[in-house]
């Protein structure tokens, strides 16, 4: 059987009340780096996928997951 674990990116500036110019470039805060780093190290099995969007806070979240499992592969699935 094949376990699939959804996250949603840690906290950003624009979560945290910052302005921001565009939607995809939105950074995390500190906090949001922390936070990423727990679920990370929450995950107890080297992945098969990881899968992001290509939003800057996506790929910071999933970085925390690939920095521990580096041979998991990762992608970026298009956003239209």
């Amino acid at each position: 059987m094949k376990n699939v674990r959804l996250i949603r990116h840690s906290e950003s500036a624009a979560d945290a009340g910052e302005p921001t110019k565009d939607h995809a470039s939105f950074a995390l805060k500190a906090k949001g780096l922390e936070q990423a780093r727990m679920v990370a190290q929450s995950i107890t099995s080297a992945p098969g996928l990881i899968l992001a969007s290509p939003f800057l806070r996506a790929q910071a979240t999933a970085l925390a997951t690939t920095a521990l499992y580096p041979a998991a592969a990762f992608e970026t699935w298009p956003i239209h």
